[in-house]
């Protein structure tokens, strides 16, 4: 079941990327990952002690 659910995921990011043209898809694609890179506290504001 946890593969079939990935595909479908899987699908519907790859019909969801389909629609903006190319050049955009790319950009989104690298602030996606550079948002990805970045440390959750540097994200959230959020000092790490509470």
């Amino acid at each position: 079941m946890r593969d079939t659910v990935q595909s479908a995921i899987q699908q519907r990011e790859e019909r969801l990327l389909a629609r903006p043209p190319e050049e955009d898809r790319r950009g989104f694609l690298r602030a996606l990952q550079t948002l990805a890179a970045m440390p959750r506290a540097e994200i959230t504001g959020e000092s790490g002690s509470s």
